[in-house]
Order: structure tokens, then C-alpha cells, then sequence
């Protein structure tokens, strides 16, 4: 998920009014962010803290209206629910490993397709894709 710089400029207003300010505000919670993922075991920190300030970035116009807080507190709950959520695909990755040996079969013209389609996307896009079709594709 990618933000557009009108989104991002709403983002710093929401920081503070200032725009010094709020850029240094910014970088204080994203440092705090990628702090906070490292902490709790996550090789890919920085992404997460990233995918963290976009999920509040898109919510920004509904959080604008009824949060009073310091901005910091609600982008560390969001990262809260993050660290919860990768928690959970590692569980259900670990739950379901089957280890079985059969002859490795040629990839379809398909599978080599979506492969290299895979591979050309960044890994936020692909890891969302991909735990589509773990999570709910199968349904």
C-alpha cells in the first residue's frame, strides 16, 4: 500500500502544525516503530514500522475526528496489532508443516509465470498477496 503525498502532508499536519516539527515528530515514531519491531523479534523491522505509519496514514481522516492523544500512542497500538497479526501467521506457518518426499514434478508454465510476477513486486505487495490465498484464497 502505497500513500500519496497529499496523504502524507495530512499525516504531518496531524503531527503538528509545524512542518519542522511534525518531520521530526515523524521520524521519532518511526524510529520508535522500527525499535519496537526489532524488540519483539522481527528481522523485517523497518517494513513493519512502514506498513504501520501507511495503515494509520489511510485511516487518518476517520482517526482526525475523535482522537485526542498524542499521535505517537496511536500509531504503537496499530504497530501492537501488527506485531499480533505477524505473530499469528508464524503460529499457523509452524502448525501446519508436513514434511513428505516426492519427486519434484516440472513447474507448470503457470506456477514459472506467477513466480517471476511474484519476484518483480515489492515484498509488502507480495506478502500481502500471498497471505491472501494463505489466509482466505482457500475459502
Amino acid at each position: 500500500m502505497t500513500i500519496t503525498k497529499e496523504q502524507f502532508d495530512s499525516l504531518l499536519s496531524w503531527l503538528n502544525a509545524d512542518r519542522e516539527i511534525a518531520g521530526k515528530s515523524y521520524e521519532t515514531i518511526r524510529s520508535s516503530l522500527v525499535k519496537t519491531f526489532a524488540l519483539n523479534g522481527f528481522n523485517d523491522a523497518e517494513d513493519l514500522a512502514d506498513e504501520t505509519i501507511n495503515r494509520v496514514t489511510m485511516r487518518l481522516k476517520d482517526i482526525r475526528m475523535g482522537y485526542i492523544n498524542e499521535p505517537a500512542y496511536y500509531f504503537h497500538g496499530v504497530a501492537r496489532n501488527v506485531v499480533r497479526e505477524r505473530r499469528r501467521r508464524r503460529e499457523i506457518s509452524a502448525e501446519h508443516v508436513e514434511i513428505s518426499v516426492e519427486p519434484k514434478a516440472e513447474p507448470s508454465e503457470e506456477s514459472v509465470c506467477l513466480g517471476h510476477c511474484l519476484r518483480r513486486l515489492p515484498a509488502s505487495k507480495r506478502d500481502l498477496i500471498l497471505d491472501y490465498y494463505l489466509y482466505e484464497g482457500h475459502r
